[in-house]
């Protein structure tokens, strides 16, 4: 049961006493038979609203309307929650991230990042994991080629995966990108990275890692 049930269940709970008293101590209706707690409520908005009708309202028939229709809403509330199919928990998490400088790929230096992560209730499901590139100052690296890139210009790395199961791990998942395609002059910058895992057909990320800190030298 999740909050939202339990605050409902409490809204439901302390009104029996409540409905008790609107019958019985303020409309004198002693002969009224409650057969659970609910009827009492609904009766005493009956009561209320029949006085707003007929003219002969109190201060407090108003007030009584108001609770009573914020109970039925409540409840109403609680039967949807129960009823309704629950989503799973989505656990999904970037566990650690490490890097090696200086390796070769398709004859290209650069560097490779190696991602471990966790994937929840995405069982053949199209996703994607990709590296977003920063200065440290959080200005993006931008792209001048598009190789390694966004839409809207970040130098960016990333790769495509389809979880096999409900509950998929991956170990030291790689992303390799050329130092070329961070597009330095010489110099020594230090720059910064964010993993991201997002699903491909909705483009909705679900899970992304902190800022990745390194230091990048050209010469």
């Amino acid at each position: 049961m999740n909050i939202f049930q339990l605050l409902c269940w409490g809204f439901l709970i302390l009104p029996i006493p409540l409905g008790i008293l609107w019958v019985i101590v303020y409309r004198g209706r002693k002969d009224l038979v409650l057969p659970d707690w609910l009827s009492g409520v609904l009766a005493q908005g009956i009561i209320s609203g029949h006085a707003v009708q007929s003219g002969n309202a109190k201060e407090k028939d108003y007030g009584f309307i108001i609770i009573t229709t914020i109970i039925l809403v409540i409840s109403i509330c609680l039967c949807i929650s129960i009823f309704l199919p629950s989503t799973p928990a989505d656990n999904s998490r970037i566990n650690t991230i490490e890097i090696e400088h200086n390796t070769y790929e398709d004859n290209e230096i650069g560097m490779k990042i190696y991602v471990t992560f966790d994937v929840n209730n995405r069982k053949n499901m199209n996703c994607h994991a990709a590296a977003y590139f920063y200065f440290s100052s959080g200005e993006i690296l931008k792209d001048f080629n598009d190789r390694f890139y966004t839409n809207e210009g970040q130098v960016a790395v990333g790769r495509s995966f389809s979880p096999s199961y409900d509950d998929s791990h991956y170990d030291n998942f790689t992303l390799f990108i050329p130092y070329d395609e961070l597009h330095m002059s010489n110099g020594d910058y230090k720059l910064k990275f964010i993993v991201k895992l997002y699903e491909e057909d909705s483009k909705r990320f679900f899970a992304q890692s902190d800022y990745f800190n390194f230091t990048f030298s050209k010469h």
